[in-house]
């Protein structure tokens, strides 16, 4: 599991700094992100909120979301993704942070099932 989780880290940020237009691996690797985050893997969620962080490849930028997902790493036990929901938070605004925090709210009664 762990070797996967690191293939697919690997393989978007070699697509993110070569340049490459496709976008079809890196929401292909996000698809399959999402389902191991659903089932609460606290490394697929980090990796999820760094690529809505960056937003590269067809995945786009959105604090937001890669809050949620940082958040949902954190309370999973990854420390990585406490420090960077720490860092994105200092980048928004108040209105930003209380919409994220309602779309935990709202991912957790849902156990993590489609929560976009």
């Amino acid at each position: 599991m762990k070797k996967l989780l690191l293939i697919l880290m690997l393989a978007f940020m070699c697509t993110s700094v070569a340049g490459a237009d496709d976008s079809d691996s890196a929401l292909s690797a996000l698809k399959l992100l999402r389902s191991l985050a659903e089932k609460g893997n606290a490394n697929a969620q980090n990796i999820i909120g760094a690529m809505y962080f960056q937003g590269n490849n067809g995945v786009p930028k959105d604090y937001v979301r890669a809050y949620m997902w940082f958040n949902f790493s954190a309370r999973n036990g990854n420390r990585d993704g406490s420090k960077a929901q720490e860092i994105i938070a200092s980048q928004m605004t108040s209105v930003e942070i209380a919409k994220a925090q309602d779309m935990v709210r709202e991912c957790v009664k849902k156990k993590y099932k489609n929560c976009y």
